[in-house]
C-alpha cells in the first residue's frame, strides 16, 4: 500500500484510475480484461507489503555487505 500512497494510481491504463471505468468505449475494448487483469495482479503485489517490510529489507540489505 505504501507505493501507492507516495506514487498515486498504478493502474497499468488510464481508464482504471478511478473508482469507475469513464471510457465510453469499454463495452467493445477487446484489451480491458487485460488491463482489468494486470491492475488486480499489481494491486495484489503492492497491497502485500507495508513501510515496515522496506524498511526492514533495507536493514538486512545492510547486513549483507560484501567487497
Amino acid at each position: 500500500m505504501i507505493l501507492r500512497v507516495t506514487e498515486g494510481s498504478l493502474a497499468p491504463v488510464d481508464c482504471l484510475t478511478g473508482e469507475e471505468n469513464p471510457c465510453a468505449r469499454q463495452a467493445e475494448c477487446v484489451t480491458l480484461r487485460l488491463w482489468q487483469e494486470l491492475d488486480d495482479a499489481i494491486t495484489g503485489v503492492v497491497d502485500r507489503y507495508t513501510l515496515e517490510d522496506l524498511m526492514q529489507w533495507q536493514k538486512n540489505m545492510k547486513d549483507n555487505y560484501v567487497i
